[in-house]
């Protein structure tokens, strides 16, 4: 007895087409034959790159048998993609666009994958059309809710990209780019700590445009009135209250009067690290170092192990104990951050600024100032093992150098020899520091 055929209207393949119930290569002998034939024939093409010859038998094994197989999608993007770069006519153009968004729709509707689909649907959308950003964002929106931090860093870059070229057609707030902004930058770090080692770069190339675009788009002129409006809102939701601390630190906005309110609130409904460091931050803002290390020190101690923020917050500690003359909690945070980095070069110059910062470390006048000596050799590191720090080392070397024994010091305490030469035997550096270092003018 024949299968009762249903006849169903659908976009298969980007060609409008009349569908049967089937199985997987046709319903009869013949569309089964058919059907294999033509994809046998383009695939053939497809290995040999001749994408121009394997359009057509392409074509009708889609109309034929649309889910004989999910390569038929894969292959038909190269394909239309293909006939896209060469295409000379606008018009032609247009149309090879609309039939690769409308394989992506057969793609979903024959092998499911909305989610994964609708993002590479949006990103090519993005890049043929950006005129349409703003669909193309829904689009992307959609595909990042449903993976959340499984998307790819290409589609969340995509998508905020998308979210940048709205926003300079007024098809999207300002509000929505800085809000958006935290979700995709979670994401990125919730995805980077199960990602292959050889994506890590990827992950923060993406990070990096990220923040860039972030910076270009938002002042705090813009976040302000919209963090106001929203702590007006929902000023008792901590999710709410996490996100604007995120933002305004973020943009350096973390003087203005309704950061306070917002981390003195989160640290009431929430105390945690993120709490906690948010109010180091506008204390260290206002020149209260002392009050700042305790709640960064708090910070440091809240913070789950593992976490993402842990040498960001080990830094800020250490900068902070080090401005409330704390310098051996300081040398102690950074040489954290050292054991986690050992070519952190922020952290070697929080070290540095420690060690030339204690006082009363000698027993006469060039033994006191060994920790000048001592302080540059850690600056000398900091310059060899990450270029991004060597401006702020060169200058801190400048000033530090400055303050070293003279020859004619040097020669009162013995520590020229007879060949008028700088003795080359170690200074021991006293109090909490403990180390030797070698004499020089």
């Amino acid at each position: 007895m024949m299968m009762k055929r249903i006849k169903l209207t659908l976009v298969l393949c980007g060609f409008a087409a009349t569908v049967f119930a089937q199985d997987k290569f046709g319903n009869t002998p013949e569309e089964q034959q058919k059907c294999k034939e033509n994809i046998s024939l383009y695939r053939e093409f497809r290995d040999q790159k001749n994408y121009a010859d394997a359009y057509e038998p392409w074509q009708k094994a889609c109309e034929i048998c649309p889910k004989a197989a999910k390569t038929l999608y894969t292959d038909g993007e190269k394909f239309i993609e293909a006939k896209i770069k060469k295409a000379t006519d606008e018009a032609e153009k247009d149309k090879l666009i609309n039939d690769l968004m409308a394989l992506y729709n057969a793609r979903i509707a024959n092998f499911g994958q909305e989610a994964f689909v609708l993002g590479k649907k949006g990103m090519d959308l993005l890049q043929y059309k950006p005129t349409q950003a703003f669909e193309a964002s829904k689009m992307m929106k959609k595909s990042i809710d449903g993976l959340k931090s499984k998307t790819s860093p290409g589609i969340l870059a995509a998508y905020y990209n998308a979210l940048f070229f709205a926003a300079s057609q007024d098809s999207v707030s300002k509000e929505t780019i800085l809000t958006e902004y935290l979700v995709i930058s979670e994401y990125l770090a919730e995805g980077r700590k199960t990602a292959k080692e050889q994506y890590l770069p990827v992950y923060d190339q993406v990070k990096d445009a990220l923040d860039a675009n972030f910076v270009k788009v938002a002042s705090c002129e813009d976040i302000v009135p919209i963090a106001e409006k929203q702590f007006a809102a929902n000023g008792d939701d901590v999710e709410t209250l996490k996100k604007l601390s995120k933002i305004l630190q973020k943009r350096d906005c973390s003087d203005a009067a309704i950061y306070e309110k917002v981390a003195v609130k989160l640290d009431q409904l929430d105390p945690s690290a993120e709490a906690a460091y948010g109010l180091a931050i506008f204390y260290a803002k206002k020149g209260s170092y002392s009050s700042a290390f305790t709640y960064a020190k708090k910070a440091v101690d809240l913070l789950p192990a593992g976490a993402t923020e842990e040498v960001d917050y080990l830094l800020f500690a250490s900068g902070v104990a080090i401005g409330s003359r704390q310098n051996a909690t300081g040398a102690s945070y950074a040489r954290k951050v050292l054991a986690k980095e050992p070519n952190n070069g922020k952290a070697y110059i929080s070290l540095a600024q420690a060690i030339a910062g204690t006082s009363g470390c000698g027993d006469n006048e060039v033994t006191s100032k060994a920790v000048y000596w001592l302080a540059v050799d850690y600056l000398q590191k900091a310059k060899s093992v990450d270029s991004a720090v060597s401006g702020e080392a060169s200058k801190l070397i400048n000033a530090y150098a400055a303050r070293f024994p003279d020859r004619k010091m040097l020669f009162q305490y013995g520590y020229i020899d007879a060949s008028n030469n700088i003795k080359t035997d170690p200074v021991q550096v006293g109090c909490w520091i403990n180390e030797s270092v070698r004499p020089r003018e």
